[in-house]
């Protein structure tokens, strides 16, 4: 699957210029599996419980020095794994199945070697401060989709401004004139639409200057993606990766939904992108939902109840875990819809960061 996917996607396309680790077992090694791929572009992840033999070692010699980087994964430092720290790039060493002193140990015996240290299982900001402060720079888990633990969170001017113009779009009713209106009274939300709808995602032949021509262009339902989309965007330094994580999961819930469920996108789309809002808000998911005017549907199914966009939801939360087994059981094609959701993502975050900024 993963190789069908490279060739019909194109690897550029599908990790967004970023380098692909993918996971390896001795059969694919030993079959020569690896030497189809570019080797600047991807790393060999080895699973763990593989059988380690002279024969395995050789090969993996042979693609280390052919220009492959290796990672170890679960790594658990013995003399059946020291042999392969000669020839890896990566190990990745799991916090929760080593505990706090071996992985601390583990990293310093680690250190003179010329290779990265990936924490794995990283759940919590505290657990990402400790791994971090040994030196991690490389790390696999929740820990920026999370909420810390907070009494009570002030919601910034940037993103309170963000909030009202959604609570406008979300009327049964609204006139043009009125989101316009929410629209002109913050400069930098009228700098970012028109910035947005100047982009070449969309290419109109003439340069729109008028935020009513810009809201008239998209409609109601596309500018509310686009406020909801600010909101991950005027978060702190996780911003970038909060908004793919919940835009892709908005759109793997709208695109899988779409083949039972016609009709509703937008309230698909939604409960997607507001199942992370607690990592948002850094309060819990319950108690961030009463910060928007969502419906009755879309917060319960956010919340995990049974109902439209639920299964849809617990399937890519299930993919986002390795569980595919389970994401197809809920969702049949689960694989191909997030593949989708993931490029769409991407193109979405760079026309919205990378866009040429207007004039004037």
């Amino acid at each position: 699957m993963a190789l069908n996917s490279l060739t019909e996607i194109g690897v550029q396309r599908l990790t967004n210029g970023k380098q692909a680790w993918i996971n390896v077992s001795r059969e694919f090694v030993l079959d020569g599996y690896p030497r189809l791929l570019p080797p600047q572009q991807f790393v060999l992840e080895l699973l763990e419980h593989q059988l380690l033999d002279a024969e395995l070692i050789d090969e993996l010699r042979a693609l280390a020095e052919a220009g492959y980087r290796i990672a170890l994964d679960d790594a658990v430092l013995d003399e059946l794994t020291e042999e392969l720290l000669e020839m890896a790039s990566y190990v990745k060493l799991d916090l929760p199945l080593l505990g706090r002193e071996r992985f601390a140990e583990d990293v310093a015996h680690l250190r003179h070697r010329q290779l990265e240290i990936l924490a794995e299982k990283v759940e919590t900001h505290e657990e990402h401060s400790f791994t971090a402060a040994l030196g991690c720079r490389l790390f696999q888990g929740y820990f920026f989709a999370r909420p810390q633990t907070v009494v009570r969170r002030h919601v910034d001017t940037d993103r309170t401004s963000v909030l009202q113009l959604m609570s406008t779009l979300s009327k049964p009713v609204v006139e043009i004139s009125e989101i316009a209106a929410a629209i002109v009274r913050e400069p930098h939300l009228s700098y970012r639409l028109l910035r947005y709808i100047n982009s070449a995602f969309f290419g109109f032949s003439q340069r729109i200057d008028s935020i009513t021509q810009a809201v008239m262009l998209l409609g109601v339902g596309p500018l509310r993606r686009w406020s909801a989309l600010n909101l991950y965007l005027t978060a702190g330094h996780n911003s970038v990766e909060l908004a793919r994580l919940a835009l892709t999961r908005a759109r793997f819930v709208e695109l899988s939904s779409s083949r039972i469920r016609p009709r509703g996108a937008d309230q698909m789309f939604m409960v997607g992108l507001m199942s992370v809002l607690d990592a948002l808000l850094g309060m819990p998911l319950e108690q961030s939902l009463k910060e928007l005017p969502l419906s009755a549907q879309i917060t319960a199914a956010v919340l995990g109840a049974s109902g439209p966009g639920s299964d849809q939801l617990a399937s890519v939360r299930a993919l986002e875990q390795g569980d595919l087994v389970t994401a197809k059981r809920l969702v049949a094609d689960a694989d191909e819809f997030y593949l989708q959701a993931l490029l769409w993502a991407d193109q979405m975050l760079q026309v919205q960061t990378d866009a040429a900024p207007v004039a004037g």
